[in-house]
C-alpha cells in the first residue's frame, strides 16, 4: 500500500511516518522513501521506538531506491526521465 502524507510544517508528519512504519513492521516488510538528506535522521527515530521490527523496516532515498531495484532487475533496464517526465507523472500522480 502506498500513502501520501500531506500538511504544513510542525503538524505531526515525520511522528505520524515514524509510528506507522513502526507499527506496520510488525506485520511484514515497510519501505519507507524520504528525501537523501533525512534518510540518517529518519533511520534513528525508527530505532529509538522500542516497538519497531527495524528487521522489516527499509528507510530508503528515491536514488538508493532506484539502485535496489537496478540490482535486483539488471543494471540499465530501467529507463530513466527526463525531467520534463517527471513534472508530468507528478502531476498525474497528485491529480489522482
Amino acid at each position: 500500500m502506498l500513502k501520501f502524507i500531506f500538511g504544513r510544517a510542525c503538524t505531526g508528519k515525520t511522528y505520524t511516518i515514524i509510528k506507522n512504519a513502526a507499527q506496520a513492521s510488525l506485520q511484514g516488510q515497510v519501505v519507507v522513501i524520504v528525501p537523501e538528506q533525512f534518510t540518517f535522521e529518519t533511520e534513528r527515530a525508527l530505532i529509538k521506538i522500542e516497538e519497531a521490527n527495524t528487521d522489516n523496516i527499509s528507510v530508503l532515498s528515491f536514488t538508493r531506491l532506484y539502485d535496489e531495484i537496478s540490482g535486483k532487475i539488471g543494471e540499465g533496464r530501467i529507463p530513466c526521465l527526463t525531467e520534463f517526465e517527471k513534472i508530468i507523472f507528478t502531476d498525474k500522480a497528485l491529480k489522482n
